[in-house]
Order: structure tokens, then C-alpha cells, then sequence
């Protein structure tokens, strides 16, 4: 029986005008649990099975040639006639986009298949963690554990055919309290390719923990200059500031305010900034050996010992700026410092434990925003403190800003685990 890919292919080649193309087929497995409290409401199993297809259509125009794309999803349901009529419609679309002329990946053959996880023995293992008694007096409101084993398979019509196969884990969680300052409730989500007991369980007490003190604090009162120490969940947004600087596409459109070798903070006193990407970090459900246009990952280092010294460059503006593809890396690993956290907390600062939503402009280099959480300490006495805010440019605050000796893995990126900034 015809596979679906061939059969997709052979709807495809039929439109003699379409220029290329491409396929990912994306079969997931799941087993779901939802809970209210540590009772189970529901629970059920999923499988999907798609397909996106993208187009490309390629134009000239006085001499310059383009290329355009548009992508479609298709069912296993869907007949032969609705294919086509998705087909001719994104070949449509696709020619009235002019971008610069780029190729696909040619005869790329990789293979990337780990072993599956036991969705119903991994689910358990969570739930006990999750549930466990941590000593609070915050609790878990509710919680929704997906366990998802997933195959890909990407072909284009340069002859690559990529095929992966791997699992992820979903947790989201709130937790609850009440005190001084209300009801309370904390939202959480973590992902991870594989179950690391340890860290999950820091994960899950810091977030009952934040709880806990949020129901208890205070809002926070005008206060003078002084060192701030971001924590968890934040710290890898601070970086996209980096990581914008270090793209094919920002240099491209000469959006960079660095040039290649030279330092981010001249004079810099503080630590320097070390940024590497990674095809794989431990526990990261984006680890592949290759991205979606079946370019092979390569681990490249962009900025050391704070100068830029490399670019991360898809194939689109690899081919663009004449530069080998390095892949759409998404891990990044960056280096640790030189101050412990019982370090940075000698001096009067205050450490945000939680904001509103983290702000960190990766063009212009402007961070902070409003904190739903916080410890300052004024030199002598730590109070807990809510509704307060910061804002600071990186280019300035980056000459003086100290990483953690500390590490930690959230999502993508493992590096320090807090971030000193002086005098904000």
C-alpha cells in the first residue's frame, strides 16, 4: 500500500510548476493525566498523525530571482481532490512572496532515534514527585502530566530524508496559598526529554515555595539604587540579547550592533559573557542532530570570554551571506561564573524571585519589568516584597554583572542559575 508521503509527493510533481517542496510527518503517541489536587479527573490517550507540507515557488524579476513558501497541514482523512486543492492554493500564495532566492538541503540522510519512554511508568514517576509532601504550606492545585513519544520523518525534493524518533514530557502545575496578601496562585510548565528526579523535584518545591512567600509578602516600597540578582526561570531570557546579536539573519539585515571578534562591554569588570550553541544539553526536549530543513546541527560558540566570535546561521541566511549552515540551533550553554549565590547575597540587593512577565528586548538590549516576587535585603534585615519594578539596558549594566557558580537546566539552556547586576 502507498504511504502517505509518496502518495503527497506524487499529488505534488503532478503541478509541473511547483519548484520544490518539502514534508514533515509528525506521528505522536501520548498518554495524558489530569488531576485536581493529587485526584485524578481525567485521563486518556491521544495519537496524531500529520503531515506540513511546504511549497516553494520561485519568480524572476529583472534578472533577480525569489523564492516564496507556504505551508499546509493534511489529515490521513483527507482525499486525493482535497490535497490537490491545498497544493495549488499554497503554490498560489507562495508566488507573491519575493524573498531572495535560497536553496533546500541536498541529499541530506540522517537517522536520530533514541529509545521511547513508558508513558504510563513515566506518568506515575511525575505524579509522586509532583505530590510529594515538601514541607509547605503551599499545595498543588492541580496538575497536567503528558507523556508524548514522537517519530518525524522530513523529506524534500532534493533527495533528503530525515527520520527521528524520541519522547518529551509536559508538566504544568499551580500551586496555591493563602496569607497577608491573599490567595495566591503559581503557574508553572516544564519540559524535558527525560526525568531527572532531582532537579524535577527542586522544580517543583521552588514553585510551591514562591507560593508560600508570595502569600506572604509585602508590597514593595521606592527604593535607592542597588544590585539585582535575577533567578531561575528568567535568567535564559536575559540572553537573548546575546543570542539576537550572534544571528546570520540580524547581520544579514545589518540589524547587529556588533561586529565579529569584537567585545560586547569594553572594560568590562565583571564576568564575561561565554555562549555556546548545542545540537544536545541533558534533559532538553529540543535536542535533534538535525533541524527541519534536514541540516545537520553543529555546535557553534558565539560569543567567548565576551567577545563574539561566532554566527548562528540557518541554511536560508547561511546561503544568503555565503556562510556554511550551522542549523537552526535552539540549546545554548552558557559558561558559569565566578560568585557563588551565598556571594552575591552579602551586598544590599534585591533578589526577584518571580516577575509579571520578564522583558528582555533583544534589539535594543532594555530588560526587566515588574516582579511578583522578591527579597531585599537592606544590609542588615531580608524582607519578602511584591509589585515593585526595574528596567536597565544591557549595553551599560553588562560592564559590571556577575553569573552564578550555580548551575541549572530549564528548557533549552543550561548555564548559571542566578544573575548579579550592579547598581540598578
Amino acid at each position: 500500500m502507498e504511504d502517505r508521503i509518496t502518495r503527497i509527493v506524487n499529488l505534488i510533481k503532478e503541478n509541473k510548476e511547483i519548484s520544490d517542496f518539502k514534508l514533515i510527518k509528525k506521528r505522536i503517541s501520548s498518554k495524558e493525566l489530569f488531576l485536581i489536587r493529587d485526584k485524578i479527573d481525567m485521563d486518556r490517550s491521544v495519537e496524531t498523525d500529520d503531515i506540513t507540507v511546504t511549497i516553494y515557488a520561485d519568480t524572476e524579476e529583472d534578472g533577480n530571482k525569489f523564492r516564496g513558501d507556504s505551508s499546509f497541514n493534511t489529515a490521513p482523512s483527507d482525499t486525493d481532490e482535497e490535497i490537490k486543492r491545498k497544493i495549488a492554493l499554497a503554490y498560489e500564495r507562495a508566488k507573491f512572496i519575493k524573498n531572495k532566492h535560497f536553496p533546500l538541503c541536498e541529499a541530506s540522510k540522517i537517522v536520530d532515534e533514541k529509545s521511547y519512554l513508558d508513558e504510563l511508568e513515566t506518568i506515575k514517576r511525575v505524579k509522586d514527585i509532583v505530590y510529594k509532601d515538601y514541607g509547605t504550606k503551599s499545595k498543588i492545585n492541580s496538575c497536567e502530566i503528558f507523556v508524548n513519544n514522537i517519530e518525524e520523518n522530513i523529506v524534500n525534493s532534493k533527495g533528503s530524508d530525515c527520520k527521528s524518533k524520541k519522547s518529551e514530557i509536559i508538566v504544568e502545575s499551580i500551586a496555591d496559598a493563602c496569607g497577608e496578601a491573599g490567595s495566591i496562585e503559581v503557574y508553572r510548565m516544564f519540559s524535558f526529554s527525560e526525568l531527572n528526579e532531582k532537579e524535577f523535584e527542586e522544580k517543583i518545591y521552588d514553585e510551591l515555595k514562591e507560593a508560600e512567600d508570595r502569600a506572604m509578602s509585602k508590597p514593595a516600597e521606592p527604593i535607592e539604587a542597588v544590585d539585582v540578582i535575577i533567578t531561575g526561570l528568567d535568567v535564559p531570557d536575559f540572553f537573548n540579547f546575546y543570542k539576537y546579536q550572534a544571528s546570520a539573519s540580524v547581520h544579514y539585515m545589518k540589524l547587529n550592533k556588533f561586529q565579529m571578534n569584537e567585545e560586547a562591554h569594553k572594560g568590562a569588570k565583571g564576568d564575561l559573557v561565554d555562549i555556546t550553541y548545542k545540537p544536545e544539553i541533558e534533559g532538553s526536549i529540543y535536542n535533534s542532530k538535525y533541524d527541519s530543513d534536514c541540516v545537520v546541527l553543529k555546535e557553534t560558540q558565539i560569543f567567548k570570554e565576551g567577545k563574539m566570535v561566532g554566527l548562528s546561521a540557518p541554511l536560508r541566511f547561511a546561503s544568503y551571506m555565503g556562510k556554511e549552515a550551522t542549523g537552526n540551533l535552539v540549546n545554548f550553554e552558557v559558561k558559569k561564573g565566578s560568585m557563588s549565590i551565598d556571594e552575591m547575597r552579602k551586598s544590599r540587593h534585591v533578589e526577584i524571585k518571580s516577575f509579571s512577565s520578564f522583558q528582555a528586548d533583544p534589539a535594543m538590549g532594555i530588560f526587566g519589568g515588574e516582579f511578583r516576587l522578591a527579597k531585599y535585603f537592606d544590609g542588615e534585615n531580608e524582607s519578602i516584597i511584591n509589585n515593585g519594578a526595574f528596567s536597565a539596558n544591557i549595553m551599560e549594566k553588562g560592564k559590571e554583572m556577575y553569573f552564578s557558580k550555580e548551575l541549572i537546566h530549564i528548557g533549552p539552556y543550561y548555564g548559571p542559575k542566578y544573575i548579579l547586576i550592579k547598581d540598578v
